[in-house]
């Protein structure tokens, strides 16, 4: 993927220079299969604000962009003389009409409700509260934990993918930056404030692939299983991942990387498990043999050398070839010790070949991390 790319700035005036528009042509290749079928579709966007609240703030800045003629269009539209809010909106809505889904970043919290509020204070007709919103931070933030991440901002999510921004400057220093601009206009600190959100736009565009990680369980597909005496691999295919993804799960290794995952399994080898009776009362334990047998055939039992089971010894004993056995999987369960021990499957031959069995094993795996 191809991040930091040279780009072109074209600044227009419109009529009365009320607000200015600089745009910008860049290369971003990135797949958004799971936003929509039509990149075109797409508008990406982000604004920035000299507070929170809609009511005691302004907007000053609107950067959006969208796929066209084989390239990303950008714009971003700048409230240059500090009271061109009504033409910014007004022209965002113009280009929000010819595009079916809104791609932010915290915007569903943030963003939409502030130009939602902006556009109700100036009376601007809007489209906003009808299109489809995709936030990609309500999918950053629930994988925290799986990227590692203590945080799930912007910059955050940039750094994953090894995004290079061009600067970075606080929000706080750019509210400062264009309330001195308004009086002096000095360029630096416009390029300050154009760069930064352009910054942002690039690079919301290039973290879409991180909305794909929710579709993994759905969409993966085992291509070939390998087998060795101390493990099975199963070679999957699966949506484009932006970046590298390691997790283990009771033993089992995962790693995800661009549209392949390897899903590696360890066998505990010639080891007894014990698999126990969900309708324990229907058992008795024998204490000298240190397992339980059906009360059809403790009858012959003598009364001395058995005891009702309970959950907790109504159990069988095998050995053989074993593999853990993922959270939420169906199937005879072994337990390593007792029943709040390790989880086991027994190593069957299904679980070696393309089929429904190895399939809802690795599906487990899967909902389980993702």
């Amino acid at each position: 993927m191809f991040y930091n790319v040279p780009y072109a700035r074209n600044q227009k005036e419109p009529k009365g220079a009320i607000m200015k528009i600089f745009e910008y042509t860049e290369d971003i290749n990135v797949d958004t299969a799971h936003i929509s079928d039509e990149l075109s579709d797409i508008l990406y966007f982000d604004i920035e604000t000299t507070g929170l609240s809609a009511k005691r703030s302004d907007l000053y800045l609107i950067g959006c962009s969208y796929f066209s003629d084989s390239a990303f269009r950008t714009q971003l539209i700048f409230n240059d003389n500090g009271t061109s809010e009504p033409e910014m909106l007004s022209h965002f809505e113009q280009i929000l009409k010819n595009h079916k889904i809104l791609v932010s970043y915290n915007g569903d919290t943030f963003d939409i409700p502030y130009l939602l509020k902006k556009m109700e204070q100036f009376d601007v007709d809007s489209t906003l509260d009808n299109i489809q919103s995709v936030d990609i931070y309500r999918t950053t933030r629930k994988y925290k934990k799986l990227l590692r991440l203590d945080s799930a901002k912007q910059f955050d999510i940039e750094h994953l993918i090894d995004f290079q921004r061009n600067t970075f400057i606080s929000g706080g220093d750019l509210i400062s930056a264009y309330k001195h601009y308004l009086n002096s206009h000095d360029e630096s600190l416009l390029d300050d404030m154009l760069t930064h959100n352009h910054d942002d736009i690039r690079g919301l565009i290039s973290i879409s692939e991180f909305v794909n990680i929710p579709h993994i369980p759905d969409d993966f597909q085992i291509d070939d299983i390998s087998d060795t005496i101390d493990s099975i691999t199963y070679n999957c295919s699966i949506p484009k991942l932006p970046c590298r993804i390691t997790e283990s799960l009771n033993g089992i290794l995962v790693n995800a990387c661009n549209t392949h995952m390897h899903v590696v399994v360890p066998k505990t080898r010639d080891t007894e498990m014990k698999y126990f009776f969900k309708d324990y009362k229907n058992y008795y334990y024998l204490p000298m043999e240190h397992m339980a047998i059906h009360k059809s055939m403790a009858a012959y039992v003598d009364d001395a050398h058995k005891e009702k089971a309970t959950k907790d010894n109504a159990f069988t004993t095998k050995t053989g070839s074993f593999i853990p056995c993922p959270p939420g999987f169906h199937g005879e369960i072994f337990y390593d010790t007792d029943l709040k021990g390790n989880r086991f499957l027994s190593d069957s031959t299904e679980l070696h070949e393309k089929c429904e069995q190895s399939h809802a094993y690795i599906l487990a795996v899967l909902n389980k991390l993702f």
